[in-house]
């Protein structure tokens, strides 16, 4: 009989599909035991695939990486634009490279 559990984190689950991992089940005998204890929607089988690939590379951490290139915070000023969402709708439309005046003489 398996216990289900109310509260875990994704680390656990992913030490989880790590050691089944390491004993050779395979992708979907892996998704059933999780699904068991954790439920039916803590990990998709597309994860687990990804994840066994990259513990076969050698992948070690169990947590997410931070991924560069990309702004941990965004301000109120970059989501509302500067003058009520105004200000940016304004710059694209005065910076865009293509216009669309020409394409009403088109005849197709």
């Amino acid at each position: 009989m398996v216990r289900n559990l109310d509260t875990y984190s994704k680390v656990q689950v992913r030490g989880t599909a790590r050691f089944l991992w390491a004993k050779r089940f395979k992708s979907r005998e892996i998704h059933c035991e999780v699904s068991a204890v954790y439920g039916p929607h803590v990990m998709l089988r597309p994860a687990i695939v990804k994840w066994g690939l990259q513990f076969e590379d050698g992948r070690t951490d169990l947590t997410n990486v931070k991924r560069q290139g990309r702004a941990t915070t965004v301000s109120k000023r970059i989501l509302h634009g500067a003058l009520g969402g105004r200000y940016y709708s304004q710059q694209w439309q005065s910076e865009r490279r293509t216009h669309c005046t020409g394409f009403g003489n088109i005849r197709w």
